[in-house]
């Protein structure tokens, strides 16, 4: 089972205009199918809308965690999320006395990011002491009674890191709430959030839900055009899953959270990974907590978005942008540096453009990849320095990605054969297909005209004739 809540104490922002529908196929295959429309929202000020790709940062030693910000930077991502992020008891350790240098390392970072225009999603976390409400739980709950001083705190930090050098216009209330605090009284000032109560329905969702209401009033009052989120929701599950009982009350915390806090809120924050099973063939994933695998329903990261879709319309909640600000492949049973097997390497690899372009065609603004550095193996640079192919599918796929509008999804009749999965878009100067093997096998897909180019998952060249043949690592292929 994919459950991170007992190894990982659980496992920016503008929704872009990726659902217009477009007419017309390349290769005279079929008529595409349109999808819904978003309207794209623009903050004043803001950089130019960012492109899906982006690449996570725990901090580490500085020399390590400046080398993984220049591979970012080379790979052409648009988006970054600091962990441990923006830390409230750092700050004010006492009520109404702010040290804002107490966050100097964090506040190079943000200017190194800023200069070079890439969008920072800034987790604001860890409550100070004198406003817990479970003792010693730094990563828990507010207390109500401080509320209102939680509210000044956002207001200022808001105004502080949305101005220059800074100029953060995304921001998330905690990082994975719907993690469990502890009870025994013992210190907790784990990066995670745990707001969590298995032992109310809601999974504490509706106390969360009260508290992030008070910190948007904050947050709006520092800055209307900064974008609040709700913290990137661990959901290990779905409440469906019948495997793991505590699902039906872990899985409601977004439900409860939308009780009290109603729109409160610019966009949800969320977290999708898939695992491979160890030994595996390459291209294989799953995540049996929410039924989801890599021959049947593709990247997690549908079946998560398409929840959060469903919880928020059912509460009346619309026009929120979703964020994944997690995902990647893991490798359960593997250490946090990046392993080298080429089987896990080839299933990340593979992973990139499918994840990436489902995301853009879910309407998801941002997804990104976690970490640079790993994280049961998931990261893309090795302590030697050495990239991972993966890394290389990210640069590939932000070039072949880029600014596209989504159109339908890859149908037999695009392709003349059953068992080929995939995405059709348009970037402007092209259309842009995403294609791989849904079963494993390799399957020929027949055009009738040839496309302009086809490149795989590392930008390698393919054959570019009428009959081309789909394998289980995804192609690119592009037409007039």
């Amino acid at each position: 089972m994919l459950l991170k809540s007992n190894v990982k104490n659980s496992v920016l922002c503008v929704l872009l205009g990726v659902g217009l529908a477009l007419v017309g196929v390349p290769g005279g295959a079929a008529t595409a199918a349109g999808g819904p429309v978003y309207l794209p929202l623009v903050l004043r000020d803001a950089p130019a809308l960012p492109s899906v790709f982006g690449i996570h940062f725990d901090f580490g030693p500085g020399a390590q965690t400046t080398r993984g910000f220049d591979k970012l930077v080379e790979s052409g991502g648009d988006w970054t999320r600091l962990q441990p992020g923006l830390r409230w008891a750092r700050i004010e350790p006492n009520e109404g006395d702010r040290n804002w240098s107490a966050e100097a390392d964090l506040e190079t970072q943000l200017r190194y990011f800023s200069d070079r225009k890439i969008n920072v999603m800034l987790v604001v976390n860890m409550a100070p002491v004198w406003a817990q409400r479970v003792t010693n739980q730094f990563c828990g709950p507010v207390r109500p009674d401080k509320y209102a001083a939680m509210a000044s705190f956002f207001r200022d930090a808001v105004a502080r890191y949305t101005a220059p050098p800074f100029n953060i216009r995304h921001f998330e209330f905690w990082n994975e709430p719907d993690a469990d605090f502890k009870t025994d009284g013992s210190v907790n000032q784990s990066l995670f959030g745990c707001w969590g109560n298995k032992n109310d329905p809601y999974y504490n969702g509706r106390e969360y839900g009260a508290a992030l209401k008070e910190a948007y009033r904050g947050v709006k009052l520092g800055n209307p055009q900064a974008q609040f989120f709700v913290g990137g929701l661990l959901m290990d599950c779905a409440p469906s899953f019948s495997g793991n009982p505590a699902c039906a009350t872990t899985g409601r915390f977004l439900e409860g959270l939308l009780l009290t806090a109603g729109g409160s809120f610019d966009g949800v924050s969320f977290h999708a990974y898939d695992a491979w099973p160890p030994n595996s063939a390459a291209g294989r994933y799953e995540n049996p907590n929410w039924g989801v695998a890599w021959n049947t329903t593709g990247p997690g990261v549908i079946a998560k978005s398409r929840f959060i879709r469903q919880r928020l319309a059912a509460a009346g909640v619309s026009g929120k942008t979703l964020i994944n600000t997690e995902t990647g492949v893991i490798k359960w049973g593997a250490s946090a540096s990046v392993t080298s097997e080429p089987n896990f390497d080839l299933t990340k690899t593979y992973y990139v453009p499918q994840a990436y372009a489902a995301s853009i065609a879910e309407g998801i603004a941002g997804n990104i990849w976690f970490d640079m550095f790993g994280w049961f193996g998931s990261g893309l640079l090795r302590g030697d320095d050495t990239l991972v192919p993966a890394y290389d599918a990210m640069k590939v796929g932000r070039q072949r990605l880029n600014a596209v509008q989504y159109i339908g999804e890859i149908t037999s009749a695009d392709v003349g054969v059953a068992n080929v999965a995939g995405y059709k878009f348009n970037r402007g100067d092209r259309k842009v297909w995403v294609v791989w093997s849904k079963d494993g096998a390799t399957h020929n897909a027949t055009f009738a005209n040839a496309p302009l180019e086809v490149v795989d998952a590392l930008g390698a060249a393919q054959s570019t004739g009428t009959n081309i043949p789909v394998t289980i690592k995804p192609l690119y292929i592009e037409w007039p």
